[in-house]
């Protein structure tokens, strides 16, 4: 899960990344 994130991340991208997450599950979940 770390490994998603970037080192040189800031808490302004932090809700972007979030998003991302969501979104990846969503996807992953919706292929199953």
């Amino acid at each position: 899960m770390n490994a998603a994130i970037p080192q040189e991340f800031t808490p302004v991208q932090f809700p972007e990344i979030v998003l991302t997450i969501e979104i990846y599950h969503n996807i992953r979940k919706g292929q199953k």
